[in-house]
């Protein structure tokens, strides 16, 4: 079962009430699809974050106090499901049937108390219960879901990675994070003056296994391989970049895979 979230809002009113035109509401959006064609929406995918939480983004915020947060479906396509492959479950399985909402126009709301400070990173975990109401009759149905979202507690689910890049950072430095192993990021982050960075990483109890590296204008490169992390504080302390050495080599394959006009060359 997935999610398609187009973004997640913020505003300081505690009335759940308040209008979806109101002007103090703050949005933070996904990251903008790689080839620019898909729509821009995260697809959360809700049978993982039974595992560990799908980090859906970072931005920017006025520094206030929040008093609720709201998660902003896909009005058209609020996401789909693929049941079990079971004689069992209605209509047939293994394949994609569209979902609709019980209560379309009805905003998915939580109260919170998130306070946003100059210069510091706030970060937010949101539980959702997608409930199923009813599903598709046939082939051509469609699933039924009346979703909410409550607040989690962050240090239950996301470890806190602080840290200091010495030598070299500068205000360009990025910190990124890839699952171990994998080329897949997870997060990518600027280094704050004096190359402080601190953000967050989804991580289950008994551990997830990371990749981290910074980079930046004058190269500098401190590698963390196979780091695990549990969720909580994560102190890396200061994190002295190495820099590329002359006189080594590099040997490989380069393979053209053009054709035509194509060249192919990769919440809780």
């Amino acid at each position: 079962m997935v999610l398609n979230v187009v973004s997640v809002r913020f505003n300081p009113s505690s009335d759940p009430h308040i209008s979806e035109t109101n002007k103090k509401w703050e949005s933070i959006l996904p990251q903008p699809p790689r080839s620019g064609l898909s729509p821009n929406e995260a697809i959360i995918d809700l049978n993982s974050l039974a595992i560990q939480p799908q980090i859906f983004n970072t931005g920017q915020l006025k520094t206030k106090t929040f008093g609720q947060v709201e998660l902003v479906l896909d009005p058209i396509a609020p996401g789909s499901v693929v049941p079990v492959c079971s004689p069992a479950v209605p209509g047939e399985g293994c394949i994609s049937y569209p979902m609709k909402l019980l209560k379309p126009g009805t905003a998915l709301r939580a109260a919170i108390s998130l306070t946003v400070k100059s210069k510091q990173l706030s970060m937010l975990v949101l539980d959702i219960t997608p409930t199923i109401v009813s599903g598709p009759a046939d082939s051509n149905g469609f699933y039924t879901i009346d979703p909410t979202i409550t607040v989690a507690p962050v240090n239950n689910f996301l470890a806190t990675v602080s840290g200091t890049v010495v030598k070299g950072a500068t205000r360009n430095e990025k910190i990124t994070a890839e699952i171990a192993g994998t080329n897949q990021i997870v997060t990518t982050v600027n280094t704050q003056k004096g190359g402080t960075f601190t953000f967050g990483l989804p991580a289950a109890a008994a551990g997830t296994a990371y990749d981290l590296f910074a980079s930046g204008p004058n190269t500098s490169f401190f590698p963390l391989a196979n780091e695990v992390f549990t969720p909580g504080p994560a102190p890396l302390g200061d994190r002295t970049p190495h820099r590329p050495q002359p006189g080594q080599t590099l040997s490989g394959t380069i393979v053209d895979y053009r054709r035509g006009r194509e060249l192919f060359v990769v919440i809780r």
